[in-house]
């Protein structure tokens, strides 16, 4: 039978200094067994407006944009793929197998799998346009858009996406981080 030993270490005061940031580490008795070591805030206030991320400290508030506009990027990624998923459906129609299928995603370099995982990822999604990387040939995407009629509607997805991860990308900067000690 094993046993533990854990001891607290103060690293530092919270963001309010009313309270404490504190380091726990645990360890067994035996030889094979790693250290788990755990960060807490100790402070009522200041531990349900901010969160522990490795050696900083986040303020909660300050993540809403950014999740927000995550979930923007997601949206407008799951419009551009239901928008291409024709596309694809009708480019690869002569394509016999999926052995084929994957060639000719890796010819257009918009693929970097294996067969293997081509297969793993064919049964977990039916859509090949949801098997690989299609904005990797924009180029690709955007002449097969114009040969069906639908190059304006890609060419309006393309840049709402570009936008929504540039918003994306300012929204994370502005996060509120707080080195701890």
């Amino acid at each position: 039978m094993s046993t533990s030993e854990t001891t607290e270490h103060n690293v530092g005061l919270c963001p309010c200094g009313a309270g404490d940031i504190i380091k726990s580490i645990t360890t067994q008795d035996n030889p094979w067994s790693g250290a788990d070591i755990s960060v807490r805030i100790n402070c009522s206030k200041c531990s349900s407006e901010w969160r522990v991320l490795y050696d900083s400290l986040i303020l909660r508030s300050s993540e809403q944009e950014a999740s927000r506009a995550g979930q923007n990027v997601a949206e407008i990624e799951k419009q551009l793929i239901a928008a291409i998923e024709p596309l694809f459906d009708k480019y690869f129609a002569g394509v016999k197998t999926k052995k084929a299928e994957l060639a000719e995603l890796q010819r257009l370099a918009i693929s970097q799998d294996n067969y293997r995982g081509y297969l793993e990822a064919r049964r977990k999604h039916s859509s090949i346009a949801q098997c690989c990387s299609p904005l990797w040939n924009t180029e690709w995407l955007r002449g097969i858009a114009e040969e069906s009629g639908c190059l304006d509607d890609l060419d309006a997805l393309l840049s709402d996406l570009r936008e929504a991860k540039e918003a994306h990308e300012h929204a994370l900067a502005s996060i509120v981080r707080q080195r701890i000690g």
